[in-house]
């Protein structure tokens, strides 16, 4: 019997835990791997947002557009529908995951937000506009799915259908103030 060379019970019992341990190891690495690229697609179509709204700012700058007072019809540069108030679009500042170094950028675009009145604005670029997947297939962007709230002006952008993004972080870039 001691010539007999075969797996014992005990060596295919660890061979099947250590093969467990590395599949889990693998599973979790991917999830996170996952989680990641969700974060950065996130960031990168408000990007792409910011380009789009910047590229409509300098068009009306090119073509005489700015300083339409708000008073008269909306011009042709600002796509999408004006925000008249912020009320239900925005979580609760207190809920969110904020970095030291986004923390003065978010405490003003919330102070701006919180008493945000159309009539404290002189002109139409000035004002905040919700901008539907619709007119951002009207700016180029193809394949957009959510709903942006966007100041043509500043160049902020917010993502007003996913608010946070798995990390607890507001999907908003702040603009040029």
């Amino acid at each position: 019997m001691k010539n007999n060379k075969g797996i014992t019970l005990a060596v295919l019992a660890i061979t099947v835990v250590i093969l467990f341990i590395l599949v889990g190891v693998g599973i979790s690495q991917t999830y996170l791997g996952v989680s990641e690229s969700k974060v950065r697609k996130e960031k990168v179509e408000l990007g792409i947002v910011r380009q789009a709204i910047a590229e409509q700012y300098i068009k009306a700058a090119s073509l005489n557009g700015l300083n339409k007072p708000i008073s008269e019809e909306t011009s042709n540069f600002w796509k999408g529908t004006r925000v008249e108030s912020f009320s239900g679009k925005l979580p609760e500042k207190s809920s969110l995951n904020i970095d030291s170094d986004e923390q003065d950028e978010i405490d003003e675009f919330y102070t701006i937000t919180s008493s945000y009145d159309v009539s404290n604005y002189d002109y139409q670029e000035e004002l905040y506009y919700e901008l539907l997947p619709n007119d951002l297939k009207e700016m180029g962007i193809t394949d957009a799915k959510d709903t942006y709230i966007v100041n043509y002006q500043t160049k902020e952008v917010y993502n007003s259908t996913l608010k946070v993004n798995n990390e607890n972080k507001l999907l908003y870039l702040p603009g040029d103030r």
